[in-house]
């Protein structure tokens, strides 16, 4: 049987419809306007229901925080039973000053996370646990530990893992990553008992744990594949120029190095060996040779990844699940994976305006002036996001994209 819709009324098969038809829609009405009426104490006599959905957050970084805080303060908060799940010992804690934790600072000082944050607002956290699978037919997480979750929304804030090259013998001891607390701490272990420390990768992580390593009394040696330092984000004079002022704080510069082993050193622990046949002995390997997206549980429960890694997210950060979402390093939008804190924190309050039903694109603009110009200046003119983050999504200047 068809049916349209007319402003008065329904109409079955035919436009006037039937008197059965307009008499049994007439009852119907009268029993909605009788539930309508229903006093209080009718309506407390049933069982009470709980009608907060629950949303789920994978990772607890500086991203994953960030749009707790952002939901906490949105109208968001009174519609979701909220559930965090962090697989380090602590809380979100700030990764951009992570060097500093060798200048005296301690992880407290770090943190990002106010005392009693999660007990004032709610929010259920689960510290030391991962979650190791989504099951998106039955729509729930569980955990590492065990734990089990059922979700109306899933957010992903995974974050990224430090990539490690290859290279034969990677894996002995105090050769390390520079990512997390607990690596800081066994920086900390493996520099008591050493004299030399080399970075592998001559990036601006690479620089800040190369500082780390001169904090910790080594002599401090950086290897960078490239023919500069900072390659992405410098070109030949400025990669120059960077090189005499960290040569200057007696940190030595080795650039256009291959390494293709690592093995036993007559000096020191460890002898790098290079594909030029030089060799570099040291005790301890730092390795910063940029990140991959944490995309495996998203790989494992089928969402759809990049050819390159990197979740793919669209305008509003959802996934190939519109149930599920992903933010920050893990996400990929555009095909590009944004390694800088504050795309990830525009992600973020993307996120937070889809579920308090605001307008929360993310909409790449040209950070260039518009075709309306008075006297050569722009009449409209979007700053980068990176300095005047947005209501309405993230800008991105074409000089960010290319530090990304």
């Amino acid at each position: 049987m068809s049916y349209s819709f007319d402003q008065d009324a329904f109409f079955f098969g035919s436009k006037k419809g039937s008197d059965e038809t307009l008499a049994h829609l007439t009852a119907v009405s009268r029993q909605f306007g009788r539930i309508a009426r229903l006093d209080k104490s009718e309506v407390n006599r049933g069982p009470q229901m709980n009608m907060k959905q629950t949303l789920v957050v994978i990772g607890n970084g500086m991203v994953g925080q960030n749009l707790l805080a952002g939901l906490v303060a949105s109208s968001a908060k009174d519609r979701y039973r909220i559930v965090t799940f962090c697989e380090e010992p602590r809380a979100a804690y700030d990764r951009v000053h992570l060097s500093e934790y060798f200048s005296g600072k301690t992880a407290a000082d770090l943190s990002l996370v106010a005392d009693g944050f999660f007990a004032e607002h709610g929010i259920e956290i689960y510290l030391r646990d991962r979650v190791a699978s989504i099951d998106r037919e039955r729509k729930q997480v569980t955990s590492a530990n065990g734990v089990v979750v059922a979700y109306d929304k899933l957010v992903l804030a995974t974050g990224s893992y430090p990539f490690v090259p290859p290279v034969p013998g990677h894996e002995r001891p105090q050769c390390l990553v520079y990512r997390t607390i607990e690596d800081l701490e066994a920086m900390t272990v493996a520099a008591a008992k050493s004299k030399v420390g080399v970075v592998i990768g001559g990036g601006l992580l690479g620089l800040e744990a190369a500082k780390a390593l001169k904090d910790l009394g080594l002599d401090t040696h950086v290897v960078e594949f490239a023919p500069r330092l900072m390659a992405v984000q410098l070109d030949d004079g400025g990669g120059a120029m960077l090189k005499r002022k960290i040569e200057a704080l007696d940190v030595k510069v080795h650039l256009n190095k291959n390494t293709t082993l690592i093995d036993d050193g007559t000096e020191c622990l460890h002898k790098m060996n290079f594909a030029d046949g030089e060799t570099l002995e040291t005790d301890i390997v730092l390795f910063s040779a940029g990140i991959r997206p944490r995309d495996d549980i998203a790989r494992g429960c089928g969402l759809e990844v990049g050819p390159r890694g990197g979740i793919v997210i669209d305008n509003q950060c959802r996934t190939s699940d519109a149930d599920i979402y992903a933010i920050g390093e893990c996400a990929l939008w555009n095909g590009q994976i944004f390694g800088l804190v504050a795309p990830g924190y525009a992600m973020a309050r993307t996120v937070v305006a889809d579920f308090s039903r605001r307008s929360g694109q993310l909409h790449r603009r040209r950070h260039e002036h518009q075709t309306k110009t008075d006297g050569g200046r722009c009449r409209q003119h979007r700053r980068c996001a990176c300095q005047n983050p947005g209501r309405h999504g993230l800008y991105l200047s074409k000089r960010c994209q290319r530090n990304l």
